[in-house]
Order: C-alpha cells, then structure tokens, then sequence
C-alpha cells in the first residue's frame, strides 16, 4: 500500500473543492471522509442530518446509491443511482445536524474492534496463555518431584470451559463503549489508520506469539518472587504462633 499518500479527511471545514466541468451532484447524502491507501479507498458517508453513517468502499452502496469510483483530481466520489452517475464532494457540516463527538467516538472505536478482529485476537492470545501457564505449572511440579497429569488436565479443561461461558459479544460492545468514553475520534482514527497498514495488521497476528513470550520472560521471576514471599509468610506465621518466652 502506498501509505505516503494516505489522508484521513474528518468532518471539518475544508477549503472548497474544484468541481468537475457537467458533473452533476446529490444533495441526498454526505461524504464525510475519505481513507485513501493508495490501493484501496474507503469513505465515509451519512445522510445530511448525520442520522445515518456508514463506511463504505467502490462498488458498495449507500442510501440507494453505488459507489462507483473516486475522482482523485477533484476529491470527489462518484456515484450511481436509476443509471445517472452524480458526484459527492468533501465538505463541512453544519454542528447542530452533524453527529457529535461522541456518535464519532463510537463509529471509530466500533471500526477499531473491526480492524484488530477483537474475538478472534484475544482468543488466541488466552490459548497462547493457558499453554504457557500450563507449561510452567508442569515444569514447577517436575521441580518438585511430582507431576500430577489428571490434575493438569483438569485445570486445562476447567479452564477451556471457562472461556467458553464468555460472551464476546458483550465484551465487545463493553469495549468499545469503554474506548469510545476514554479516547477521542481522532485518536481511535489515528489507531485505525494504524491498524489498517501492513505494521498493524502484524501487531495484531503476532500478539498470541508475543504474549507467549512475554509471559516466558515474566513467569520464572515471578516464580522466584513468589518463592521468596511464600518463605517470608512462613517465617512470620511461626513467629506469630511461637510461644511467648518466659522471663
């Protein structure tokens, strides 16, 4: 993707745009932005009251309309509605009709989830998890002197069932809210745009790997820590319940 060519037009007063000589242009929808990577442009559409938005690609439809290709020279998407192709450029809306800053919050944190395959993402990483914790747990036994495998293997299958009650939906839709109240829509923008190049698409399908190997790093001097603290509690319960010495 030609990324040096990417711009991101948010709903804000633009300059005017130059028209295209006997075009004809619809009033009947609003083009809010335009996401343009090069190979690939996405664009941002809502009815003029901003009740209605929708991202959308060449060849997709929007209010009855099909995109039809987009018009570099002049920033302008073309359109198609009953066989007649109309233009629809880059402009501002006004504050009172447009969405506010929190309906764009929203739009942006639910595309985010999109972009990062929020399910299917953090389901690998929990697998990648149990695996390197139940590794860990079995090394710490062997250390010990006893591997308990029917143990193991409930405590795996405990907690496969567990991930299995989760509902993602839900948590989804928790998320977003959550990100939505927390960043503003140029910044969850900025992190779709992250999110949508080659760089962030690899953050996303190396997390599981990372996690994994973060989780190595951290385990053994968490173990020893965790060691030391169990031998500090032991020394203080005996001397707790030590007999008080006669005088």
């Amino acid at each position: 993707m030609k990324f040096s060519h990417a711009i991101l037009a948010a709903t804000l007063c633009l300059a005017p745009i130059a028209q295209a000589e006997d075009a004809q242009y619809t009033n009947e929808i609003v083009l809010r932005g335009v996401l343009d990577l090069g190979d690939s442009v996405n664009f941002s559409l809502s009815t003029p009251g901003g009740q209605t938005t929708h991202w959308a690609e060449v060849g997709g439809e929007f209010q009855g309309y099909e995109l039809v290709r987009y018009d570099r020279e002049h920033k302008q998407l073309v359109v198609a509605k009953d066989g007649q192709e109309y233009r629809v450029g880059l402009g501002a809306m006004s504050a009172p009709s447009g969405p506010s800053e929190a309906e764009l919050a929203k739009e942006q944190a639910a595309e985010l989830f999109q972009n990062i395959r929020f399910e299917e993402t953090i389901s690998k990483v929990l697998d990648s998890q149990m695996e390197v914790m139940s590794k860990s747990m079995r090394q710490q036994m062997a250390q010990m002197g006893q591997t308990d495998e029917e143990l193991m293997a409930f405590q795996e299958k405990a907690m496969a069932e567990m991930f299995k009650e989760i509902d993602w939906s839900s948590m989804q839709k928790g998320m977003e809210k959550a990100y939505a109240e927390v960043f503003t829509s140029d910044e969850l923008r900025g992190m779709n745009e992250f999110y949508s190049t080659p760089a962030g698409q690899a953050t996303i399908d190396k997390a599981p790997a990372l996690q994994a190997r973060t989780i190595e790093v951290m385990m053994p001097q968490i173990m020893e820590a965790s060691a030391a603290m169990q031998k500090k509690m032991q020394t203080y319960m005996a001397q707790r319940h030590a007999p008080a010495s006669s005088e």
